[in-house]
Order: structure tokens, then sequence, then C-alpha cells
């Protein structure tokens, strides 16, 4: 691919040649040090309900998280994520959301584990047999799970 420009002014071609610039190295320095740790920011949201921490939840058309349930077919395409804590009603509710990750000490799933939304705001390991599957993230060790929210498949 060439770097020549060509511009038509009154239907007589123009060429315009531009030369690319070269920097020379002076020296190559050392790698300075390690920059701070970065900090995982989830979304918040109004809890429209009491939730439990690490429930799946969608956004309600008040803009509040609820609880979803693979068993309300409208939950199939408003998964937007994974509660971070508990919330009651009303309060702020961080929710871990798509590519991002939670970690909890009590977990025990199997790594590179896919995890599907379940009834009632679960987590499960086994896809449902009624309503819709939705794998909504996968296991990266015992105690981690990233958000990967996958297409719903409605089961008939």
């Amino acid at each position: 691919m060439s770097d020549t420009q060509i511009i038509i002014v009154d239907k007589k071609p123009n060429i315009i040649v531009q030369t690319p610039v070269q920097t020379p190295i002076i020296s190559i320095g050392i790698q300075g040090p390690a920059g701070p740790a970065g900090s995982l920011v989830y979304q918040s949201f109004i809890a429209g309900q009491d939730l439990l921490g690490h429930t799946p939840v969608i956004s309600n058309n008040s803009f509040q998280a609820i609880q979803a349930s693979n068993d309300n077919i409208t939950h199939a395409t408003s998964t937007i994520g994974i509660t971070t804590q508990a919330a009651t009603q009303g309060a702020i509710v961080n929710v871990a959301i798509e590519g991002q990750t939670i970690t909890e000490p009590s977990w025990t799933w199997i790594p590179n584990q896919a995890l599907f939304l379940g009834l009632n705001g679960t987590i499960s390991t086994t896809p449902p047999t009624t309503g819709f599957i939705q794998q909504i993230a996968i296991a990266l060790s015992s105690t981690k799970i990233l958000i990967r929210i996958q297409p719903a498949i409605i089961l008939v």
C-alpha cells in the first residue's frame, strides 16, 4: 500500500508525495516500576427487591436489579450480571457484568465448568430442562467465576 495521495482538482491530477519521517532511537532505557494495581468497578443498581449475594439479576422497567429466573421467559434476553453482595429493596447493589469476575471463598466450582441461570436467582452447574437455558458464567477456579452471558435457548 502506498503513502502517496492523489488529489484531483479541476479534473487535473495533482500528486502529493509524503516522505515518512524516521525518528532515530538514541538509547533504550530500562523498564520503569510497576504502576498501581487496578481496581474492579462494578455496575451499581437500586435493588428492586431483597437480593442475596451472588444472585443473577435482570434490570426491570424501572432500571432496578431483580433476581433472574430461567422459568420466566421474559428474562431470556435480560440477564445483566450477578450481584456481588446482598442488598435490601431500595439499597444500592453492585452487579458484576459481562467480562468481570467474582471471587467467593465458600464456592467449590470445578475449573472451566459452565454455570447456568437457575430458578429464582440461583446459579446451577446443571442446564435446566424447562423454561430456558442460559450460560451466565464459567468457573476460573474453585472460588472464582468469569461473567460470560450467552444467548438463551428457549425450551419447548
